[in-house]
């Protein structure tokens, strides 16, 4: 496969005012792709492949100085996706490509500090048309490349730091997203031995109009801890620790009993040492800490066969600048 692609770009931004800035930009992008696939159990009838498409995309922003700690700002933009060809062939009976893919975003948001705070929150809604999605597994170990009509989303994201004390910070993070796609007649074949939650049309395929994208919670959260000791001006003991969660997610397009996963979380942690002028560090870590059987894909082609997170890992680390 051979994959060409050039662009041409622009961006300034001016100062309307003391307190008002215009940012804007656009890309002009050219993409082409090649393909000859080969296929050695003579049971795939394939044939050269060509994909080419163009697109011009824009990114316009305005922000506001509320103080000189505060900022709030306005974003659209566009966005593009090139066509995909399928590379590799499993038990597919063709050869099967996406068309590009476009988008439009829109965002609204502030960010700022004080004393010993900073925050960033925003709100977005944003709308694919053509949106690429690949349809994996079903009745056979097969990967098809489709598009469906509309793919749309939207939601809020917050984000704090806060300084505790001088050698003790706390971050943390939220965020809610609603995505669906959004095309009446595009179905998918479910596993055999699947609970599929979608309604059925005549073949049997389930409909996935009005689903959530893929491994895509509406809810995510995170927070993390980082505290130091310093010894001296460059040598320092310590502690840092990370939390994840998020909510209920679908592993395939359609949905399903089996392949829906429940809420999860992970959290992390590493103590250390650190010398600034000599350029080492050593410590300890470890991952997974509570040890949690998390759900992250599945084959439902076969069996319901599912797989896990890795296990809870501890482990030690030199490292040496140089």
């Amino acid at each position: 496969m051979d994959n060409t692609s050039w662009s041409i770009f622009g961006q300034g931004t001016y100062e309307l005012t003391e307190q008002w800035t215009l940012t804007a930009g656009l890309r002009y992008t050219d993409d082409e792709k090649d393909a000859d696939h080969i296929d050695y159990t003579g049971s795939v009838a394939t044939a050269p492949i060509n994909l080419t498409d163009d697109f011009l995309s824009f990114d316009l922003s305005l922000a506001y100085a509320w103080s000189n700690n505060t900022q709030v700002y306005g974003r659209v933009a566009s966005g593009f996706r090139a066509p995909t060809i399928q590379d590799r062939i499993q038990d597919d009976p063709e050869v099967t490509t996406a068309d590009s893919e476009d988008i439009m975003s829109y965002e609204i948001g502030i960010k700022g500090q004080a004393d010993r705070f900073r925050y960033s929150a925003a709100a977005f809604y944003y709308e694919i048309n053509d949106m690429q999605l690949v349809a994996i597994g079903g009745t056979s170990n097969s990967t098809t490349l489709l598009n469906a009509k509309e793919g749309t989303g939207m939601g809020v994201e917050a984000e704090i730091q806060y300084l505790l004390t001088d050698n003790l910070i706390l971050s943390a993070g939220f965020g809610y997203a609603d995505t669906e796609i959004n095309d009446p007649d595009l179905a998918v074949p479910a596993g055999p031995l699947t609970t599929p939650r979608d309604p059925l049309n005549a073949a049997g395929f389930a409909l996935i109009d009005g689903n959530p994208f893929q491994h895509a919670p509406e809810w995510t959260a995170n927070i993390e801890l980082d505290y130091t000791h310093p010894l001296s001006d460059d040598r320092e003991f310590y502690f840092f620790t990370d939390w994840k969660w998020k909510g209920e997610t679908q592993d395939f397009l359609y949905e399903s009993v089996e392949y829906t996963f429940d809420t999860q979380f992970e959290g992390g942690l590493r103590v250390g040492y650190r010398d600034l002028t000599r350029n080492f560090e050593i410590g300890l870590f470890a991952r997974n800490i509570t040890d949690e059987d998390n759900p992250i894909g599945g084959i439902d082609f076969a069996n319901n066969t599912g797989y896990v997170n890795e296990p809870r890992i501890w482990g030690g680390e030199f490292l040496l600048r140089f």
